[in-house]
């Protein structure tokens, strides 16, 4: 069901080793951030196979899930599991300022960030 992984990003030395996961369910496609492990793997799924999506979801058995976008209530309601409605402009800013800092980028002042999504 879903694209193969995308690359990964490292976490923070001691990171928590639970499974965590944001999804951002777009109009075409679905954007998983999945944290375990001192990583992150990104993948991407039709967002059109809302049942589909729920089940890899579930299989992945999140501690915490993060959801944002057009179809994250749709989401929501094929899951069997708490669930935490999040901004998408929210999410993009803390997410921005979360890769930069993992890249030792980030230099706490104020930078322009780009979506090019519809959102």
């Amino acid at each position: 069901m879903a694209v193969p992984s995308q690359p990964r990003a490292s976490l923070p030395k001691g990171s928590d080793p639970r499974v965590r996961l944001g999804v951002d369910v777009g109009a075409t496609l679905a954007k998983l951030a999945i944290a375990h492990d001192g990583r992150v793997d990104y993948r991407l799924a039709p967002a059109h196979g809302i049942e589909r999506l729920a089940l890899e979801v579930e299989r992945l058995a999140p501690d915490r899930i993060g959801l944002t976008g057009g179809g994250a209530g749709l989401l929501t309601r094929h899951l069997g599991l708490d669930t935490t409605a999040v901004s998408e402009f929210d999410a993009w800013g803390t997410g921005s300022r979360e890769l930069l800092a993992s890249q030792g980028l980030a230099t706490g002042e104020r930078h322009l960030l780009v979506s090019l999504g519809t959102g």
